[in-house]
């Protein structure tokens, strides 16, 4: 579990003192306070990324507190916590900023559906920004040159892909560098320990009956022994070969019974 701290803001000590021991017990680093200027105070010394207030309370509420911290730390997630729920009070608080908006009485496992999504998106955005400043305004990526944004687009796929073991289809007219291309696919894969084979769709058929297309598929899947295999003009392949390939494919993709 990613470490997170999370501030819990709530009048009411027995919420707290539930809140607080249920999400320690699942692992997260939890603080609670009991009225809105304490929780403003924490906030100002420490970037919680998650926020959850009651909306009445007695010095300030949570509406004002909601804004404050968005004030304060743009980049925190703040989910209004309310017995005295209304439409008018949720619509307020998202239009204010607020993550979501939670209605007492809730079940525990509600927080830890809420605080897991909100970690998961923050994840999903710092690798987003990492790989977009990886790529760019690159002018190469390997052997690959080019700075227009399709070459950077192309670059992005290509990085994101390193870690993946998925087919891949490269579409584009003869002579646009898709051999190169899947060249970089292989060397920058965890793949690039092992072979590369590159094979011409249009002769690996040449000449075979049609019932052998079944055999050649196997022994083509084969060939790169754990590593890439490259299908030139894989358009040219026989529709029969196709199917046949697809269908192997298939069968080495389906989970083995236990």
């Amino acid at each position: 579990m990613t470490a997170v701290d999370i501030l819990f803001v709530d009048d009411d000590r027995a919420i707290l003192d539930i809140v607080h021991e249920y999400l320690v017990e699942i692992g997260y680093r939890v603080d609670v306070v009991d009225n809105g200027l304490t929780a403003l105070e924490r906030i100002k010394d420490k970037a919680y990324p998650i926020v959850f207030t009651d909306i009445k309370m007695p010095d300030i509420d949570g509406l004002e507190l909601l804004a404050a911290i968005k004030k304060l730390r743009p980049e925190t997630e703040v989910i209004i916590v309310t017995g005295h729920g209304s439409m008018e009070s949720a619509i307020q608080a998202m239009k204010t900023g607020s993550y979501d908006y939670l209605q007492k009485p809730f079940k525990l496992n509600v927080l830890k559906i809420l605080i897991d999504r909100i970690i998961d998106e923050k994840r999903l955005q710092q690798e987003k920004i990492i790989l977009r400043t990886r790529v760019k305004d690159r002018s190469r990526y390997d052997v690959l040159v080019g700075i227009n944004p399709m070459m950077q687009e192309i670059y992005d796929t290509v990085e994101r892909m390193r870690a993946s073991g998925e087919n891949v289809l490269i579409e584009g007219e003869i002579g646009t560098g898709k051999g190169l291309l899947a060249q970089v696919i292989h060397r920058t894969s965890a793949r690039n320990g092992k072979p590369m084979v590159t094979l011409t769709c249009q002769s690996i058929f040449k000449n075979l009956s049609a019932e052998r297309y079944a055999e050649r598929v196997r022994e083509i899947m084969g060939t790169a022994a754990g590593g890439t295999l490259f299908l030139d003009e894989v358009c040219e392949l026989p529709l029969e070969a196709q199917a046949h390939m697809a269908a192997l494919r298939g069968e080495s993709e389906a989970p083995s019974d236990p």
